[in-house]
């Protein structure tokens, strides 16, 4: 079998780079059974293209763990696995702004409100990743995925988001209390709308009791705060 490796283009569309490492994969391991090591290989390519060679080689080992070993590190509180897979894909020359994405991700899905905290540093990196770009952005999506990493964990604001979507998906025709309703318009007490309503600030702590989901839900809970970190807090809270 014959392999000619060629020069490339510096910029591809997202589909024919992946369809160009698919390929350089490929023939690199092919070639790499015949030449037993990959030192000895890069000493067959041009000089000018050694380092490419090494980023595609990279790319297509990291695209398979981007997303889930980054997430699951920071997930798992291990802050040396999490900085040790974003430097895999800084090297691996991964979008900045895809990781900055996932570390919000992770600070909203894995942390919520255990560390409400953790989203805002995961948004403010996002912002100063933006505005500096590498090399700067790898110290600070380093703070930001060790800081989401060390966070007390809790996954209790996308269980209760899940769940009420998919009650809210069969039932589009459970009636709004009226007295949640608007009443800033002509006509609208004539519909109930507003009548009754019990302005919180107006009690004692803030907090009347009043019915505010629908009939059919009325007693449902949806969000369950854990016992991590200020979730603890808002747990107490809700039982006064």
């Amino acid at each position: 079998m014959t392999m000619r490796l060629r020069f490339y283009p510096k910029r591809l569309t997202g589909m024919q780079e992946m369809l160009l490492m698919q390929l350089s994969l490929e023939c690199l391991r092919r070639l790499l059974l015949q030449t037993a090591k990959y030192t000895s290989l890069l000493k067959l390519l041009p000089n000018a293209f050694r380092k490419r060679c090494s980023v595609m080689i990279n790319r297509a080992t990291i695209i398979m763990i981007r997303y889930p070993h980054l997430l699951k590190s920071m997930r798992g509180s291990d802050p040396d696995a999490a900085v040790y897979y974003l430097a895999r894909m800084l090297n691996a020359g991964e979008d900045i702004m895809f990781i900055a994405r996932r570390i919000m991700i992770c600070a909203s899905e894995d942390v919520s409100n255990a560390d409400p905290n953790a989203l805002v540093v995961a948004v403010s990196a996002a912002q100063a990743v933006k505005m500096l770009g590498m090399p700067e952005a790898r110290i600070i999506l380093a703070q930001a995925a060790s800081y989401v990493a060390c966070a007390p964990k809790s996954n209790s604001a996308i269980m209760a988001v899940d769940e009420a979507m998919n009650v809210a998906l069969n039932d589009t025709n459970a009636t709004v209390p009226p007295h949640l309703m608007d009443a800033h318009y002509g006509g609208a007490a004539q519909l109930g709308h507003g009548i009754d309503y019990k302005y919180a600030h107006n009690y004692k702590n803030h907090y009347v009791k009043q019915q505010y989901l629908p009939d059919v839900h009325v007693g449902k809970v949806f969000y369950q705060p854990s016992d991590n970190g200020y979730e603890k807090v808002q747990k107490e809270y809700l039982k006064e």
